[in-house]
């Protein structure tokens, strides 16, 4: 499963309510929840969000759809609570966090902070990438995802190792 930002957030969740959903996730810039981070203000949205992404259902939906769906994502996120990082430690599949080197300082704590709870995540950082760093560095982002990729592939076929199924415990 691949998903980028918020949606890497509800990629994540997804796995944890029904564990075993995805063979493989690929979070591009995912947070893990945090109940005492801010989100964006409806002024600061409409002042900041780029022009292109307003008008993507514009013709569906009309001109204010973007802002009704980032209102509410934003809403949703503020009253998200933390990841459990017990819970991260059982997922059953290999994660790749892809990552710019410039995106919130936050996220890239929280990276480590997953990597450490969960044996199977592995952390690519791409140097001078922001939040959209798929955008910024198609190229390595591709890579990154391909190499992911062809080493989940290659232990598929391979039975789980004593490492891949142990659970740590973490506390909050």
């Amino acid at each position: 499963m691949l998903a980028f930002s918020f949606g890497a957030e509800a990629a994540l969740d997804l796995e944890l309510v029904y564990p075993g959903t995805a063979a493989s996730l690929i979070l591009v810039s995912p947070g893990l929840g945090d109940p005492k981070s801010s989100v964006p203000t409806r002024e600061q949205l409409e002042s900041r969000w780029p022009a292109t992404l307003r008008g993507l259902h514009a013709e569906r939906h009309g001109q204010d759809h973007w802002l009704d769906v980032m209102l509410e994502l934003c809403d949703r996120a503020g009253r998200r609570p933390k990841a459990d990082l017990n819970a991260i430690a059982r997922i059953g599949c290999p994660i790749l966090l892809v990552l710019g080197s410039e995106d919130d300082p936050r996220r890239l704590r929280q990276a480590d902070v997953m990597r450490d709870a969960h044996e199977q995540t592995q952390i690519v950082v791409v140097e001078g990438g922001r939040h959209a760093v798929h955008k910024d560095h198609t190229a390595e982002v591709v890579a990154a995802m391909a190499a992911f990729l062809t080493k989940v592939a290659a232990n598929a076929s391979k039975p789980p190792t004593s490492a891949m199924v142990r659970a740590p415990q973490h506390r909050q």
